[in-house]
């Protein structure tokens, strides 16, 4: 019972600090695709035709992701690594359940390490 707890604990923060870096992503791409409008001097229509490509994920977009400083990404490493040190500390298993559950975790790291990789690969 505690550890199902846990587990719908751990898997509604992993969502919501999905859902705000997908947020946050959208909002710092907002702001850079305005920021860049405005260092080109645009105006209306055509302001409004590179907003539209901008943010669509053209011209402007194209601009490098770094992994070091990708808070979120990080802190959501932290957090599963302190997941999988609880779940093997647990002194039960709980039907198979912790194994899965620390399968679970591995797995998301695994995502989470290769999210890493890909985007420093862009940058070089």
């Amino acid at each position: 019972m505690k550890l199902r707890t846990v587990l719908m604990s751990m898997t509604v923060l992993l969502l919501t600090t999905g859902y705000a870096a997908a947020e946050n992503a959208e909002r710092t791409q907002r702001q850079t695709c305005n920021a860049d409008a405005n260092a080109k001097g645009l105006k209306g229509a055509d302001r409004k035709a590179f907003l539209k490509t901008c943010l669509s994920g053209g011209e402007a977009a194209a601009k490098p992701m770094h992994a070091d400083n990708d808070g979120e990404m990080q802190a959501a490493q932290h957090d599963l690594e302190s997941a999988r040190a609880h779940l093997q500390a647990a002194p039960h298993d709980y039907a198979g359940h912790r194994h899965k559950a620390l399968e679970n975790v591995d797995r998301a790291l695994t995502q989470v390490k290769e999210g890493f990789k890909a985007v420093a690969k862009t940058e070089k």
